[in-house]
């Protein structure tokens, strides 16, 4: 007589458990999706405003192609100098 009523209880615990399992799971995929619009936000940023530094040294920068600015960037990141001081920043950053 007692088996029936534990077995409603524990189907009950059942249930319960699973709703808090979906509430979870859907919790996780609302932090993961804030999580990669706060990157994006965070890309975004810093694209604008490492562009805004590439501008200040262009002069007119509206006065040369894309193409123009991308062959400018690989003679400027050509030099021996530069290339040094990237790789002594990136030692510096990665473990």
């Amino acid at each position: 007589m007692n088996e029936p009523h534990e077995l409603e209880k524990l189907d009950g615990e059942i249930h319960r458990r699973k709703a808090e399992m979906a509430r979870l799971e859907d919790q996780q995929k609302i932090l993961a999706k804030e999580a990669t619009l706060l990157n994006r936000r965070q890309r975004t940023r810093r694209l604008c405003i490492r562009g805004g530094m590439l501008e200040s040294f262009l002069g007119v920068p509206e006065l040369l192609s894309d193409e123009q600015v991308m062959t400018l960037l690989k003679l400027a990141f050509n030099t021996s100098v530069v290339v040094n001081q990237l790789s002594v920043y990136l030692t510096e950053v990665t473990p």
